[in-house]
C-alpha cells in the first residue's frame, strides 16, 4: 500500500512548495502545471487523479483572475454567451473523456500531453516576439465582438475546451492562441476572455471529475493553498520581473519535464 500523505511530511512540504512555485509561474508567465502535476505524481497520486487534482488547485487562481477583469468583459456579455456555452460543453466532454480513459492508457498519454503543452508554450513565446498586426479588432463602438467571428470562434472554443477539460497543462496558452487567430488586438481583453473561459471549462470538467471521484482531496487542499499564495506573490513580482526572461525559463522547464517523462515511459 502506498504511504498516506499524513505519514510523509516531506510530501506535504513538496506539494506546498510546488503549489507556491506553480501559482507564481502562472501569475508571471504560465506553465505552473509543469511543476504541480509532476509533484503530484511523485507523491504517489495516480496520473488521472493528479490531472484532476492539479486542475482543482489551479481553478481558484483562474477565478480570482477573471474577477479582476469582470468590468472589462461586462459590456460584451451577450456576444459571449454562445462561446461561453461552448466552454462549458467542451469542459464537460473533456472531463467525461478522462473518466472513460483507462488509467494505463492515460499514463502512456502523459508525455504527449506534456509535449502538446510545451509546444503551445513555445508557440506563445515565438508569437509574443512577433509584431504581426491583427486583422479584426474588437468593435468598442458597439460594445460587442465582431459578429462574423462568432460561429468560427464557437467551434474553435469547443475544441480548446475539450483539450482543457481533459488536461490542464497548456490550456490557457492554447486559449490565447485561438483568440489571437481571430485578430483581437486588445491584449488585456484577450487575457480577460482567457480567464473567463478557463473558469467555465475547468469548472465544468471539475464537477464531472468530482462526481467521478477522481480528486485526491488532501493533496488538493495543500496544493491549492500553495497555489493561491504563489499567485499572490507572483502578481506582486510581475511588475518587477522581465517577462521574457521568465517565459524563457518556463519554456526550458517545460522542455526538461517533457523529456524526462518521455525517457521514463519509453
Amino acid at each position: 500500500m502506498l504511504p498516506s500523505l499524513h505519514e510523509t511530511p516531506f510530501q506535504v512540504g513538496l506539494l506546498a512548495s510546488a503549489g507556491l512555485i506553480g501559482g507564481g509561474l502562472n501569475a508571471l508567465a504560465g506553465g505552473g502545471s509543469f511543476v504541480s502535476f509532476p509533484a503530484l505524481l511523485f507523491c504517489n497520486v495516480s496520473p488521472i487523479s493528479a490531472n484532476a487534482t492539479n486542475s482543482l488547485a489551479t481553478w481558484p487562481g483562474l477565478l480570482s483572475a477573471f474577477w479582476g477583469y469582470r468590468e472589462r468583459l461586462r459590456p460584451h456579455w451577450r456576444s459571449l454567451l454562445l462561446v461561453s456555452l461552448m466552454s462549458i460543453l467542451g469542459g464537460t466532454a473533456g472531463g467525461l473523456l478522462v473518466l472513460f480513459t483507462p488509467p494505463r492508457l492515460f499514463s502512456h498519454l502523459i508525455p504527449y500531453l506534456l509535449l502538446a503543452g510545451t509546444v503551445l508554450f513555445l508557440f506563445s513565446l515565438f508569437r509574443r516576439g512577433s509584431s504581426t498586426a491583427a486583422e479584426i479588432a474588437v468593435d468598442e463602438a458597439h460594445r460587442m465582438l465582431p459578429q462574423k467571428t462568432i460561429d468560427a470562434r464557437s467551434a474553435a472554443q469547443l475544441a480548446v475546451s475539450l483539450y482543457g477539460g481533459y488536461f490542464a497543462g497548456g490550456a490557457g496558452i492554447l486559449q490565447i492562441a485561438a483568440l489571437s487567430m481571430f485578430g483581437i488586438e486588445d491584449v488585456q481583453f484577450i487575457l480577460g476572455l482567457k480567464n473567463l473561459f478557463g473558469v467555465l471549462m475547468s469548472g465544468a470538467s471539475l464537477i464531472t471529475l468530482m462526481i467521478g471521484g477522481k480528486i485526491s482531496w488532501p493533496e488538493a487542499i495543500i496544493l491549492t493553498v500553495g497555489s493561491i499564495a504563489g499567485g499572490y506573490l507572483g502578481g506582486r513580482m510581475a511588475q518587477r520581473t522581465n517577462p521574457r526572461v521568465m517565459r524563457i525559463a518556463v519554456a526550458t522547464l517545460c522542455c526538461v519535464v517533457t523529456i524526462v517523462f518521455f525517457l521514463k515511459h519509453r
